[in-house]
């Protein structure tokens, strides 16, 4: 039997006691007496046991450290059979791993169930991610790609932008250039052509040679405002125009923009201007006033332009009102031609016309328009037009202004307290005007009624019972059947049982033509249309006695007097190159007392200054030599001249011209052309007001009218040789020994019809003058009556207006009031193209006959007047070559010989000084040979004869 110790099963006890827990037990040792029986074989399974036992503990244990790449295990146990299938799984979970490691997705696990399906769902899943990833890379490689190919198509189209912002600049620097210098070198002669316009027709002219020249100059002006258009669209084009924000009283900007409107609509016979202004406009307003006076004075020439007859009126209506804002509608309608829809839709464009046809009637350089479509954008607002062909049209616009600071403290204009609620008569065929005018009548407290003529406003008169007559008339001039002049005169002879109204009139036309034609008709006051508010208030109070009266109306033309009275006899150093230049503004400066010296070039300027004092320097800027910025720099250095005043007068007129000179050291710029007004507004800005009395013969500009001079006529009183005329008068007239204006005025007689105060006043008190100018008006116009009625008879009717225009000129500015009044009544009624009456005819003719039966009378008493009983001895070492130079320009026929008449008139006396007259006469109506005949006579009268000195100048 087969014994078993109780040691030995404990062995193998122990054995599996410890594998049990946990251990790891050593081989049994197989004693030899066992051997090959039972014992020993369970004692070698059992050891075999223990080696797989532990070779499966290592493979565990290698796997728990991630160790697959072991040799596998050898037994036949079925745990090392799966341990040799995990290791075998996890070599090729592994392998496979790192094929889609590597990128090769194609590879799948086929074992541990679920867990292969999940992998290779895994593994799927990534392929697509990385394929995506791949797609999506390649994408953003092309992106990548594409942005540096556009990074470097950018750089070049930056650089190629830099090259033509390097070309636009230098082409916009050689833009401007070019139009500064072709404004400069426009300027220039235009300087010369409107300047030499403007002193033209100052001097006597005959009606042909007025009107060629008054037509050149408006031409001329024409021309320069088409030059500031292209310059200021340029401007806006390039960015460069800046608009200002200052203080400024929209209604000054209306009555501006109204005087220049309404001189253009008085060359259209039956076209009216009129200004509707909304009384609440604040008095100060902040903006561009020049700007939106150029936007305003562009549409109204616009619509002047296409309006030949009716009216175009002007509105402005406030739209709103804050504290610090108010938004203004400017609206500009006419009763023109007015536009098709495919005419506004051209309207805006640069340089194009609503008719374009080369047959077109209006011409233009079509950038009117489009410049204040682009002045209005640029003060934030829109112009719009409405407008159907052969109804006229409207152009309007809002825009945002500014309240002035000082609007707060404004009180607007108000009637006098005993003048409020009285009636007032409108008499006007304008149902427009008589609106507006209502409506200021309304808003100023009147009782307004209305009527559309003459005769309905006198039959209102005079069936008004006393409660309810009128205080007020007001009538405007030009009205068919009866007009303002003639239905004012019928209410002063009405006799109105309630008392006379006041009665003033309204015209369109020109003031001083108005009051001309008014004289004798018992006028209160005149208003010119526009009717500003303050203007209508003005006059209203004027007629009512509660301001003091004044002149009725004072005309443009009368303002360069007053401007340069102040500055009178001040030295002024003009530095000019142009000899054109230089004699324009000579003669404009000492027309008005100026004393002025020339100097051809900066240095010149400068060596007239180290030795004389001057109050003004006027400086151009190109010249040669030394310009005019290089002339002021070195002015400047010297203390002595440090604050003589230099202005700039030049033909650059651009603004950055005007900020170069102010930088220079000037003080102001005046742009060529010359403007008159505005050129001694500067000059009287930086000259100090003198005191001194204006310089012998020198008249005040816009004293003789254009017809002061009628054709044919060419007279002076008597001289006697000491320089003293027949009748006492020196040849300073009122300047002599400082008499002023009282002596002129006994210098003169009483003259019939003529108020001789009023006609020394208009000349400055010049007694000798004022007489030579009667003397002219007799000779010029002793057969004007047959003149007249030979026209009427030829059915000239243009001509007979042009002759009593003459009168009516020359008698107002001679002081014949009543003359003037019936001589203004007869062209009035020529120009309607009505043949005046015989009862018009026979006013006119009295008064003309009484004028010259007086002046006549007067001529004779100065030719019976003695002369001073020692006559000065002849100097023909003057004379002699005085009457040479007569003698050839009259056989040039130039009119020329009157001044050297006018010379020989101041140094000849008796039966010489009546030979030069007579020739100064024949030449003055251009009849040169006439006048060449009676030079032999003068010659041998003063000795220089056939054998003279001076040769035979017979």
């Amino acid at each position: 039997m087969l014994r078993v110790s109780e040691e030995e099963i404990d062995k193998i006890t122990e054995v599996f006691y410890r594998i049990l827990k946990g251990g790891m037990p050593d081989p049994l040792q197989i004693p030899e007496a066992h051997g090959e029986n039972e014992i020993g074989q369970l004692m070698t399974y059992v050891n075999r046991f223990i080696g797989e036992y532990g070779a499966a503990v290592d493979v565990f244990y290698s796997l728990s450290k991630g160790q697959i790449n072991f040799d596998p295990p050898r037994g036949k146990m079925l745990i090392l059979a799966s341990v040799k299938s995990l290791q075998a799984s996890l070599r090729n979970l592994t392998w496979t791993t790192q094929q889609i490691a590597g990128g090769e997705y194609g590879f799948r696990v086929e074992f541990m169930g679920e867990f292969s399906e999940a992998f290779n769902s895994m593994a799927r899943r990534l392929r697509e991610s990385v394929t995506e990833r791949e797609t999506a890379n390649a994408a953003l490689r092309a992106q990548v790609d594409e942005l540096a190919r556009a990074r470097r198509a950018m750089l070049n189209i930056m650089e190629d932008l830099e090259e033509a912002k390097k070309e636009a600049e230098a082409a916009t620097r050689s833009k401007s250039d070019f139009l500064a210098n072709m404004s400069h070198e426009i300027r220039t002669p235009m300087n010369a052509i409107i300047g030499m316009c403007y002193l033209a027709l100052k001097t006597d002219l005959n009606p042909r040679q007025h009107g060629y020249l008054r037509k050149i100059d408006s031409a001329a002006k024409s021309l320069l405002g088409i030059i500031n258009d292209i310059l200021d669209f340029s401007k806006i084009e390039a960015g460069k125009l800046d608009m200002e924000s200052v203080a400024f009283d929209p209604r000054e900007i209306l009555d501006n923009v109204a005087g220049l409107i309404t001189v253009k609509a008085q060359e259209k016979e039956s076209l009216e201007v009129l200004f509707r202004i909304d009384p609440e406009i604040p008095a100060r307003l902040t903006g561009d006033p020049l700007r939106l006076s150029q936007v305003l004075i562009n549409l109204g020439n616009n619509a002047v332009k296409f309006t030949e007859k009716g009216e175009i009126v002007f509105d402005v209506e406030l739209l709103e009102r804050d504290d610090h804002r108010a938004v203004i509608r400017f609206s500009v309608r006419d009763t023109g031609i007015g536009m098709t829809p495919e005419q506004r839709g051209r309207l805006f464009k640069a340089f194009s016309q609503a008719d374009a046809s080369t047959t077109r009637k209006y011409g233009g350089t079509g950038l009117g328009l489009t410049i204040c479509k682009r002045l209005v954008e640029l003060m934030d607002g829109e112009i719009r037009v409405e407008s159907r062909a052969g109804a006229g049209s409207v152009f309007s616009f809002e825009v945002g202004l500014g309240l002035g600071a000082a609007e707060r403290d404004e009180h607007p204009l108000t009637l006098s307290e005993d003048l409020r609620g009285l009636r007032a008569l409108i008499v006007d065929d304008n149902r427009t005007a008589r609106q507006i005018l209502g409506e200021m009548m309304a808003s100023i407290q009147f009782d307004v009624e209305d009527v559309a003529s003459g005769s309905d406003a006198l039959a209102l008169i005079a069936s008004a019972p006393p409660e309810k007559r009128y205080d007020l008339v007001l009538a405007d001039w030009q009205m068919p059947g009866l007009d303002g002049v003639e239905t004012c005169r019928r209410i002063r002879e009405m006799a109105v049982p309630a008392g006379q109204p006041k009665v003033i009139l309204v015209t369109a036309y020109a003031e001083e033509d108005a009051v001309e034609a008014a004289r004798g008709a018992g006028l209160d006051g005149v208003i010119v249309k526009p009717v500003s508010h303050s203007g209508l208030l003005n006059a209203v109070m004027r007629a009512f006695g509660r301001l003091e009266a004044g002149r009725l109306v004072r005309g443009r033309r009368d303002l360069a007097p007053e401007m340069t009275r102040a500055i009178r006899g001040a030295r002024v150093l003009l530095a000019e190159d142009n000899e054109v230049n230089q004699e324009v503004a000579r003669e404009i400066m000492e027309g008005a007392g100026l004393d002025v010296t020339i100097a051809g070039n900066g240095r010149e300027a400068l060596e007239a200054l180290s030795g004389a004092d001057f109050d003004l320097v006027l400086m151009d800027i190109q010249m040669p030599v030394m310009d005019g910025y290089q002339a002021t720099a070195l002015i400047r250095k010297e203390a002595r001249l440090a604050d003589l005043p230099i202005v700039a007068m030049t033909a650059s007129a651009m603004p950055q011209d005007r900020e170069k000179a102010i930088a220079a050291g000037m003080n102001d710029h005046i742009g060529k052309p010359i403007d008159v007004p505005e050129f001694f507004t500067v000059l009287g800005k930086w000259i100090a007001p003198r005191e001194e009395a204006p310089r012998e013969g020198v008249l005040d500009e816009g004293v003789l009218d254009e017809g002061v001079l009628s054709e044919g006529a060419a007279s002076e009183g008597k001289a006697c040789e000491n320089g003293t005329s027949e009748n006492g008068t020196s040849e300073n007239g009122a300047r002599e020994n400082g008499s002023g204006k009282g002596r002129a005025a006994l210098d003169i007689p009483p003259i019939a019809g003529v108020d001789t105060a009023a006609g020394l006043a208009r000349i400055g008190g010049n007694a000798k003058l004022y007489r030579k100018l009667l003397n002219k008006f007799r000779e010029g116009n002793a057969d004007m009556m047959e003149r007249i009625a030979d026209a009427l008879r030829a059915g000239d009717l243009t001509l007979a207006e042009r002759l009593a225009h003459t009168i009516k000129g020359v008698a107002g500015n001679l002081g014949a009031g009543d003359l003037q009044s019936e001589a203004a009544r007869l062209e009035g009624e020529l120009r309607r193209g009505r043949a005046p009456d015989e009862r018009m005819l026979l006013a006119f003719d009295a008064r003309l006959t009484q004028v010259l039966d007086a002046l006549s009378a007067m001529a004779d008493g100065a030719e019976n007047a003695p002369c001073p009983p020692e006559a000065a001895e002849i100097d023909l070492e003057t004379i002699g070559p005085l009457v040479e130079q007569m003698k050839a320009l009259l056989e040039d026929d130039d009119l020329d010989a009157l001044r050297v008449v006018e010379k020989l008139q101041g140094a000849l006396s008796g039966p010489a000084a009546d030979l030069v007259r007579e020739i100064g006469r024949l030449a003055n109506a251009y009849d040169f040979n006439g006048a060449l005949s009676r030079v032999g006579a003068l010659a041998r009268a003063v000795g220089i004869g056939a054998g003279g000195e001076h040769g035979d100048i017979s």
